[in-house]
């Protein structure tokens, strides 16, 4: 649990989340970065798996294969702005953008 949803707890707001601090086992960190994403789709937030998802391809420069290609790539997070605005976004919508990268 996060500083923020430990205050949003002290003022009432219920909570569910992602284990943020958990880091990326011994595979790829692409793989990783969309099993977090699919947790989120599984709770219903959708914006938050693909918020995720992008921002957990920014955080690693290298992972188990060689360098990251999405670090310092825009496609990832150009391609989610255009998902978030779509006004029927829906799991299988968030499901196949999470998906189209390549493991």
């Amino acid at each position: 649990m996060n500083i923020f949803e430990k205050f949003l707890g002290k003022v009432g707001i219920e909570t569910e989340s992602v284990d943020h601090e958990k880091e990326p086992p011994q595979e790829s960190h692409l793989k990783w970065a969309k099993d977090r994403a699919r947790r989120y789709i599984e709770l219903g937030k959708l914006h938050e798996a693909i918020d995720s998802f992008v921002s957990d391809l920014r955080k690693e420069d290298v992972d188990v294969r060689g360098p990251n290609p999405f670090k310092n790539n825009s496609l990832p997070e150009s391609l989610a702005l255009e998902l978030k605005k779509d006004p029927n976004l829906d799991a299988d919508k968030v499901r196949a953008y999470i998906d189209g990268f390549p493991d």
